[in-house]
């Protein structure tokens, strides 16, 4: 029980802990600096190098999930038995949900890495709605944050979080008891499942502590959700959000909760009957 809470402490000061550092705090600028197209060029050429290398290991991360989830499907380990304990069952659901959602946001950071390092290469020339005057800085990062701040934290974030959605459903995998296993395969795999959620809270802790712009991995996560809202309702409208967004958001969730309070089959979810 000490072990256990002592491990979810560490998790929160992992994910909300301020950064450590031993540097005297920066000052941010109180001005703020505008820049022509040929004055950001170098930062943006910076910031452009930045995105194209952070779409091969989101590739990388991707292909590797797609490996983990054929495997589990050739080896039926996620079929959700009648016999299985409730909470095994629902374990089971959540790792397909976590590979999943993995490999989505790892293909959503190629996407968006790709997208904005073409757009960058045209930084000081508009966009399709409107002319936007961007600000000076003397870093590609800083350029990067402070003119498109929502791109840079969609590639961030999405790549971490698929990232650990990946480390988390294989943890969990290792956590679920199987059928006909030993005593000793047992523990070994009980061993496996801590190492790996200790690994992901230092990542995180890792993560924190070499951040920049933000305290923490959770005011990053806020300040994309904010930033993603005064998205969907600025100006101007995106009329695809709410034509075709919202309305799958919605049934992606009827789905969900279908599939998390589905009972098994006779035999197992898929119909298909085991000895």
């Amino acid at each position: 029980m000490l072990a256990r809470a002592a491990l979810l402490a560490a998790a929160t000061q992992a994910f909300t802990g301020p950064r450590l550092t031993l540097r005297a705090p920066r000052r941010p600028r109180t001005a703020i600096v505008k820049a022509s197209a040929a004055d950001v060029f170098e930062v943006a050429t910076g910031a452009f190098d930045w995105t194209c290398n952070l779409g091969a290991p989101a590739a990388l991360v991707a292909g590797a999930v797609m490996a983990t989830s054929q495997e589990y499907k050739d080896d039926e380990s996620l079929v959700t038995r009648e016999a299985d304990h409730k909470w095994v069952r629902q374990a089971k659901k959540m790792i397909k949900v976590l590979l999943v959602g993995s490999f989505a946001c790892e293909v959503l950071c190629v996407f968006v890495s790709t997208v904005t390092g073409t757009m960058l290469l045209s930084s000081g020339e508009g966009t399709a709605h409107a002319v936007k005057s961007l600000r000076g800085r003397d870093t590609a990062m800083g350029f990067l944050q402070a003119n498109h701040e929502f791109e840079y934290l969609t590639c961030r974030l999405s790549f971490l979080n698929g990232l650990l959605s990946w480390l988390g459903a294989v943890a969990l995998k290792y956590a679920i008891p199987q059928p006909e296993e030993g005593e000793s395969t047992r523990k070994m795999n009980r061993f496996a499942a801590s190492l790996l959620t200790s690994t992901m809270v230092l990542m995180v802790s890792f993560y924190n502590a070499h951040l920049n712009f933000y305290p923490n991995y959770i005011q990053m996560v806020l300040r994309w959700c904010k930033l993603a809202w005064h998205g969907v309702v600025g100006d101007p409208v995106e009329p695809l959000i709410f034509c075709g967004a919202f309305p799958f958001l919605a049934l992606t969730t009827y789905l969900g909760y279908k599939a998390f309070t589905a009972k098994p089959d006779e035999g197992s979810d898929s119909g298909v009957s085991y000895s």
